[in-house]
């Protein structure tokens, strides 16, 4: 992968810069904080999605709202593409371009940074932010810190770096899966095959049961079998019998029932007979009366034509009337709309002189109004151009306003310093690092005085050993009776050398007591002399950040004394400038004020001009509408009274037509009382025939149904004949004896055989009842194979697990080793290139640097034991060697590698870099010397001008 540029809109110290890279050393020079390390943090966020701030919002340059981070690269398919990242305070957004076509290749950060790590064919598992910020790009504060820890802090740093935590979790979780899988499955199962064994104990005692009950059932049902053929020949005996008694009962039955229907009949004859007689009789009225009835039928007919004739002249007088009363209405109309019509007409004319009248006012007063119209826009433009000039200064004053509230309130939060703060604060540094070393001459002595104590501690356990042995004058040397020295005086001669050992412990003991109390921590010393220093650097920062506003205040504020001696005389003189501009604004406010009166009040006079004038128009359409309205109404009144005239008209017509034929019904009234009183003489002989007529109909009816009465009789008697000859063959054939025996006979079998059949049916329950218990009882058994085969599966699979986790709890172990081996061989390499000595770096078990001495293995240093240029020189021969093997990428970023470098190792540093750069396709430098200048031809030189950051 090379990046080929960054470009950075509005992204901390930068507002708008492109920065181009090529393939190798690319060398950023500047000044601290000149925006140096703000180019890898934007690299880092575009291509790695790293963020070391709590909201990576913060990255956007102060009062903006919008950033914009653009890196182009080369991937491994040799294509040119560009991650382009928008950041917002509120939300964002990426996405990754391909810039040979120019087109979108995925949005977000779940697609984009996925797809660029597949594309640059990383493999390592390690999340991609955090391979940028703990292997590729180290920040410098970091760089040498991770190698300083305490080892139980170092280990556990670098064993998340080589991602060995990872192996230990595994070990853990398979434990824990172990566990699992004893206590739910492998106990478990245990358990359930113990319970299926302890149920399947009367196994072969159910199968010995159901080999009975089935030679039980077989015997039963051979004798069931003969049982049932005897019932049924005696069912078939009885059926037979059944069938000639019930023939037996419906003969006799049916002599019964015909006997009965002959006595019915009897009766309908009789009652038909005496109906008869009364049709003959109705018959005979009916033909006496017919001729009067129909005479009575003609002249209803002819009254209803007559009674409709007589209603009809009836409402055509009616009508006549009416027609009378309508022609009296219709004149008195006529004559209404006349006087109408001329009151409008003289209405009409008076409104025709008022609005010709109207016209000509509503003439004079437009002209009067377009002359005020004319004289208010040369006003309105004089006030608009007078407002807009105090406008422009008030909003100057108030943007001159807010830069000064905003340096005020900075120059509040700079704390004031006494005079002399300076020197005292370097005193007071000077006699700490003075102190510091002393404190620590004090301690070397210390270091001296506990080792001579630690001899003499030696000395005297030695002592008191040969006392003890001297026990019995045997001399401790040579193992024999000293010759010499008596038995008593050997053991008080070992004794005497002890007390005078002791004697020196102790005071050697009360020195280092006294240099103890005399000594400081020097830890504390440290603490100390770094808040200090912080101080120091504190005022020098905010004696910058003064001068700096002081600078700010003298180019934004131009008009003021750019020779003001000090911050505060800057500010209180911008302020009393601020106060006379503030009382000139007030003065042309109140002239703005003024000319505002004048503008309103010719305002309201045309405004009152434009009232009447509109009212005068609105009176004249009003007028008009209403000349309108009275034509309409006029021409609506003549139509009227034509109308009115014809209506009138056509009534009088059709009055004269209805009085001729009024005179012509007269004569109606007097033939219908004629007919009336006729057909009220034929009323009798009318009801007698209606009466009658239905009665005499019935005749041939009667006379039918009793010929078919009399068939029927004749017809039953010779049944109930037959029935008597088939009812003595009958009672030949049964006999209710044997018919009562035979039903006896059947009942008893029945009874056995039903005692066989529920017997069969109870053993059969218990056969299907023992068979139910052994099939599940196979079942079971079938679990039970089941069971153990899983049951040998988990302990397989318990087995597999625990050789998996002493597996990969000794893997961190061996994977640590190899790395620190391949790292080591790889750091000596590079470290010696560096320093030009013939040393070895070596990493311990808990991640300890050791420099160990080229000719003497077992003499080393630790990194706590360097001075700083060769601590940064270690790190740095480290560092290189971890970046192929940890990250896949062959891109690296070395943040001030020269920091606390004599000019020497610097030199040696840019040589090892420059040769590190050949296995790599690009570094980068930062740095704030030019130490790299002669390695490479790509500089890229940032410089910081009023808070902003450019490449020169």
């Amino acid at each position: 992968m090379i990046v080929e540029a960054i470009h950075l809109v509005n992204i901390k110290s930068y507002i708008d810069e492109t920065i181009s890279f090529r393939e190798g050393i690319n060398c950023i020079l500047g000044l601290n904080g000149s925006g140096k390390s703000t180019l890898i943090e934007a690299i880092g966020v575009g291509l790695f999605n790293y963020n070391r701030y709590k909201n990576i919002n913060q990255m956007i340059r102060y009062k903006e709202k919008r950033g914009l981070i653009e890196v182009d690269f080369i991937a491994e398919d040799n294509r040119r593409y560009q991650v382009s990242r928008t950041l917002r305070t509120q939300g964002g957004s990426v996405k990754l371009i391909d810039l040979e076509n120019n087109s979108v290749v995925c949005e977000g950060n779940e697609n984009v940074y996925p797809a660029i790590k597949k594309n640059l064919k990383i493999s390592k598992t390690k999340e991609f932010s955090k391979m940028f910020e703990e292997i590729i790009a180290v920040p410098q504060g970091e760089f040498v810190s991770a190698f300083l820890l305490t080892p139980a802090n170092r280990k556990e740093n670098f064993d998340k770096l080589f991602e060995l935590h990872v192996y230990k979790e595994t070990a853990n979780k398979l434990k824990e899966l172990n566990d699992f899988l004893k206590d739910q499955y492998i106990i478990v199962l245990e358990k359930e095959i113990i319970d299926l064994e302890a149920q399947l104990k009367p196994y072969n005692e159910r199968k010995q049961q159901e080999k009975s009950i089935l030679s039980e059932l077989n015997k039963m049902q051979k004798t069931l079998a003969k049982d049932q053929i005897t019932m049924a020949e005696l069912k078939n005996k009885k059926t037979m019998l059944e069938v000639l008694k019930k023939e037996l009962d419906e003969a006799r039955n049916n002599v019964l029932v015909i006997s009965e229907k002959e006595q019915m009949i009897e009766k309908e004859l009789l009652q038909k007979h005496e109906n008869l007689k009364a049709s003959e009789e109705a018959t005979s009225l009916v033909k006496a009366n017919k001729e009067k009835y129909l005479k009575h039928q003609v002249n209803e007919k002819k009254i209803s034509h007559l009674e409709h004739a007589f209603d009809e002249s009836l409402a055509l007088e009616k009508a006549a009337k009416n027609l009378e009363k309508v022609m009296e209405v219709s004149l008195a109309n006529i004559n209404n709309f006349t006087e109408q019509i001329y009151s409008f007409e003289v209405e009409e004319k008076q409104k025709k002189e008022a609005y010709e009248s109207s016209k000509k006012q509503a003439l004079m007063e437009q002209s009067e109004l377009e002359e005020n119209e004319k004289n208010l826009e040369e006003l309105r433009v004089i006030f608009r151009s007078h407002r807009s000039e105090v406008e422009a200064k008030k909003q100057a004053l108030q943007d001159a306003q807010q830069r000064y509230t905003y340096a005020a309130t900075k120059a509040e939060l700079i704390p004031n310093y006494e005079a002399d703060f300076e020197s005292k604060i370097a005193l007071e540094i000077q006699e700490l690092n003075d102190k510091s070393k002393a404190n620590d001459d004090l301690l070397e002595v210390l270091k001296e005085l506990e080792k001579k104590r630690n001899y003499l501690e030696k000395d005297i356990e030695t002592a008191r050993e040969n006392a003890t042995r001297s026990e019995g004058g045997m001399c401790p040397f040579l193992h024999e009776k000293c010759k010499n020295i008596n038995e008593v005086s050997l053991v008080q001669y070992f004794d005497g050398i002890a007390q005078k050992i002791k004697q020196k412990i102790d005071a050697i003991s009360e020195e280092i007591q006294a240099k103890k109390e005399a000594s400081f921590n020097p830890k504390e010393l440290a603490i100390l002399v770094a808040e200090a220093t912080k101080k120091q650097l504190t005022y020098q920062q905010d004696l910058k950040q003064k001068e700096e506003l002081l600078l700010e205040l003298k180019q934004s504020f131009f008009e003021q004394d750019e020779g003001a001696s000090s911050l505060e005389d800057l500010l209180k003189s911008i302020h009393e400038s601020l106060e006379r501009e503030t009382e000139s604004i007030q003065e042309l406010d109140q002239e703005t004020l003024e000319l505002e009166r004048k503008f309103t009040e010719h305002t309201t006079l045309v405004n009152t001009q434009k009232l009447r004038n509109s009212r005068t128009n609105i009176l004249i359409e009003e007028t008009e509408k209403e000349l309108k309205k009275l034509s309409h109404q006029l021409r609506d009144l003549e139509a009227k009274q034509l109308h009115e005239k014809r209506k009138n008209d056509e009534a009088s017509v059709s009055y004269h037509s209805m009085k001729e034929t009024l005179d012509r019904g007269a004569t109606i009234k007097e033939e219908l009382d004629a007919l009336k009183q006729e057909n009220r003489n034929l009323d009798e002989a009318k009801n007698t025939y209606i009466a009658n007529e239905k009665k005499a109909k019935e005749y041939s009816q009667i006379a039918a149904f009793i010929k078919k009465a009399e068939s029927e009789q004749q017809s039953l008697k010779d049944q109930k004949q037959g029935i008597h000859l088939a009812l003595e063959n009958l009672e030949l054939e049964y006999s209710e004896k044997q018919y009562e025996q035979t039903l006896k006979d059947y009942q008893t079998v029945v009874e056995v055989v039903s005692g066989t059949k529920a017997t069969i049916a109870e053993k059969e329950l218990q056969l299907k009842e023992l068979r139910a218990m052994i099939a599940y009882m196979d079942g079971l058994i079938l679990q039970k194979q089941e069971k153990e085969e899983h049951l040998a599966n988990r302990n397989n699979l318990g087995d597999f697990l625990q050789k998996m986790r002493k597996v990969y709890t000794e893997l961190p172990s061996r994977l640590s080793t190899a790395y620190r081996e391949y790292i080591s061989v790889a750091a000596t390499k590079l470290y010696r290139e560096i320093s030009k000595e013939n040393v070895g770096i070596e990493m311990a078990e808990d991640y300890q640097v050791r420099i160990l001495d080229g000719m003497n293995a077992d003499t080393y240093k630790t990194m706590e034991q360097l001075s700083g240029g060769e601590q940064m020189s270690v790190a740095i021969a480290i560092r290189l060697s971890m970046l192929r093997h940890l990250s896949g990428v062959d891109i690296y970023f070395l943040d001030e590698p020269t920091i606390n470098l004599d000019a020497l190792r610097r030199v040696q540093v840019a040589s090892v870099i420059q040769e590190a750069a050949n296995e790599l396709s690009q570094l980068f430098v930062i740095s704030h010397d030019d130490t790299f200048d002669d390695i490479t031809e790509n500089i890229v030189k940032i410089v910081k001008t009023d808070q902003v950051s450019r490449k020169v």
